[in-house]
């Protein structure tokens, strides 16, 4: 019934503006048609424009001297003064209507959450707030959007009004929020909605801390952001960081279908030296977009596997070279990682000779993951039927490689192709099931499975928690000591270093709040040697101060050290390391592990802009060549460390038991 209702009322919202401009225009015909008979009757000549003035007055209750003396100038008077009325009327309740919203939300909202903007990421992050239960405030310029209405049925507190604006702004209570989402309709204005934040946060407006989520689209926007936009804009009261969803999208697609998984090891003992070697492995991307080209970037950084062999990429597309070449033109270590090769499609059935000739049908065994991107969602799907068709025809295969879709959602398709159920033969069975069963297929959606609470807001629970641990550890080890006064430095030497570092890796924990479990028992034990408060050290050296102190682009760097856990903990696996993963297994393998990490962070730090250079003696110059020109010194071949930094390499596998652990209580 709720629902009939509300579509009655939604239709009677769609029909008002012809009823309005209807009636408005039948106040004009019988108002000149009344004058006009005025005149005949009275013998006068008809004046057509002063007729039309004369019934524009009516509209502000002026109709002048003429004597109202038929039905129709009467009926044009009434329904003028009808208009205005409703005018005024509307007017009021507008003004009303917002001045309670605006209180409500200045006295009553605490800690809430505001967007800007409820296009198609922002209103479906609201929707998904409310249904969490979460109090959300938004700010749209446009009254007819239609995602608002669904928005104030769950409670939600919609402003019409533009985020742009200092004054909206702060009606939208962004003084008091926990939260800001900005995703307004391109770069420029998210990037002018979020200075006027800024200008609001340096006008000492805001009461508690904000962390602002920035939608960036343009990959160099995105980058230049991440580099530089904490070192200027960081305060205690608000954090500003920005997200690119085909960037979002690109990760999900590599975590959860990892084209580095299904790699076979065989590792090989002499003199004690343990060397591995790896099966051929390689995917295909078929089309090419944003998403792809972030794919192949996050493939850059984390395919990284003992062995150190380069996962093979076939890029298939129409216009594959120049695809290269621009991959090659932004990224110009490439070969180093990757070994990418072009595929020219000269069909969409994949029916041409470069797929038939028996030097492809070679290669397609060694296919793990075929990954197929594009701006359509029909298109993507019968490119994914048509490949299927080709995997079958060649060798036989009907599902044996997985098949990745990313829909771009720009249609109603996935209605039809994975409804929310459907019967067949009396039962219930959802359509995406019988493509994944049959013919494994695997569909990623590129806002409902990418934009989403846990996402965006969440910001990957279990993923930043091993990120967070991570970053502790070589704080702890190499940081702590810098972060208090020589006296005290004294103090925090390597003696005491290396205790906490053995509590660090041999952490068992008894609760589900590890990074609480792990914090105490490293503060407690440097308040005590440093004999100050607990609480006064942890404000200095606590997980979260640690983590809050590190740019954007560096806490992402420790959350690609945690997503590549997945594929070391795999090689021990196959290796026959089921159990706990301490120094004991780990250890064997330091000239296996050492040179994988040293190559993940060195193609990291490529990806993200960094050159080689030497740096100075001199510790702030260092800081600064690292931070702001991004300069490093040791982006060089592994064989060139010295042994302090092989160590910190190997360091993180020393991590991997307490890792494990840690991601076993976010993930039970």
């Amino acid at each position: 019934m709720k629902k009939q209702i509300d579509n009655i009322l939604r239709n009677l919202k769609l029909l008002l503006p012809f009823v309005l401009g209807g009636f408005i225009a039948s106040v004009f015909i019988f108002g000149i048609y009344g004058f006009y008979l005025e005149a005949q009757k009275i013998g006068d000549d008809y004046d057509f424009m002063g007729a039309l003035y004369a019934v524009l007055n009516m509209f502000i209750m002026e109709s002048g001297d003429t004597k109202i003396s038929n039905w129709q100038l009467i009926y044009a008077k009434f329904g003028a003064a009808v208009m205005l009325g409703y005018g005024i009327s509307y007017s009021v309740y507008n003004y009303i209507y917002k001045w309670i919203l605006v209180n409500k939300i200045r006295y009553l909202y605490k800690n809430h959450i505001v967007i800007f903007g409820a296009g198609t990421i922002g209103s479906k992050i609201a929707i998904e707030l409310l249904k969490a239960h979460k109090k959300v405030v938004v700010i749209e310029k446009d009254p007819e959007n239609d995602n608002l209405q669904t928005i104030r049925q769950l409670g939600g507190s919609v402003l019409i009004g533009s985020a742009l604006e200092k004054a909206e702004q702060i009606q939208a209570g962004i003084t008091n929020a926990s939260y800001c989402l900005i995703l307004l309709g391109n770069d420029e204005l998210n990037m002018e909605a979020t200075n006027v934040l800024s200008e609001i946060n340096q006008g000492h407006l805001i009461s508690r801390h904000i962390d602002a989520k920035v939608h960036i689209e343009d990959w160099y926007n995105n980058n230049f952001l991440k580099t530089y936009l904490d070192l200027y804009n960081k305060t205690e009261n608000l954090d500003i960081d920005t997200f690119n969803v085909y960037q979002s999208a690109a990760q999900l697609i590599f975590d959860t279908y990892s084209p580095v998984k299904d790699v076979v090891y065989s590792k090989t003992i002499t003199d004690n030296n343990i060397s591995i070697t790896t099966s051929d492995n390689s995917i295909a991307i078929i089309g090419f977009n944003g998403i792809a080209e972030s794919f192949i970037a996050e493939s850059i950084i984390l395919s990284h596997i003992p062995g150190l062999k380069n996962l093979k990429i076939f890029l298939i597309d129409p216009e594959a070279e120049k695809h290269v070449k621009n991959l090659y033109y932004k990224f110009p270590f490439i070969d180093e990682f990757l070994d990418i090769l072009p595929v020219k499609m000269l069909d969409e059935n994949f029916s041409n000779d470069t797929f038939m000739k028996s030097d492809f049908i070679k290669e397609i065994p060694t296919l793990s993951n075929v990954y197929i991107f594009g701006k359509s969602d029909t298109f993507v799907v019968d490119l994914a039927n048509s490949f299927r068709q080709l995997l079958y025809c060649t060798i036989d295969d009907l599902d044996k490689i997985n098949i990745i879709v990313c829909l771009p959602e720009k249609s109603k398709i996935l209605d039809l192709i994975n409804p929310v159920e459907s019967n067949i033969h009396g039962q219930k069975t959802p359509l995406f099931e019988i493509l994944r069963k049959n013919f494994n297929f695997h569909f990623i959606k590129m806002y409902s499975d990418v934009a989403t609470k846990a996402k965006l807001i969440d910001e990957s629970e279990t993923v930043d928690a091993l990120a967070k641990t991570i970053n502790y550890f070589y704080s702890m080890k190499y940081e702590f000591e810098w972060l208090v006064g020589d006296d005290e430095r004294k103090l925090l030497n390597q003696d005491f270093i290396e205790k906490i570092e053995k509590k660090f890796l041999n952490m068992n924990f008894s609760t589900n709040e590890p990074l609480i479990e792990l914090e105490k028992t490293i503060i407690d034990d440097v308040a005590k040697v440093l004999n100050r408060r607990f609480e006064e050290t942890r404000k200095l050296f606590g997980i979260d101060a640690r983590w809050e102190s590190l740019a954007d682009i560096k806490q992402d760097s420790n959350r690609y050290v945690a997503r590549h856990l997945d594929i070391k903990v795999e090689f021990l696996n196959k290796m026959g390391h089921t159990g706990d993963l301490g120094r004991e297994v780990v250890e064997p393998y330091f000239k296996v592990f050492a040179p994988i990490e040293h190559k993940r962070w060195c193609s990291e730090k490529l990806v993200y802009k960094f050159r080689y250079g030497k740096f100075p003696s001199n510790r702030n110059q260092k800081k600064m060549l690292k931070d702001v020109l991004k300069i490093h010194d040791q982006i060089i071949h592994y064989d060139e460390l010295d042994q302090e930094m092989e160590d910190k390499d190997f360091n993180m596998f020393l991590l991997l038991s307490i890792l494990q652990k840690v991601k076993h209580i976010y993930t039970k």
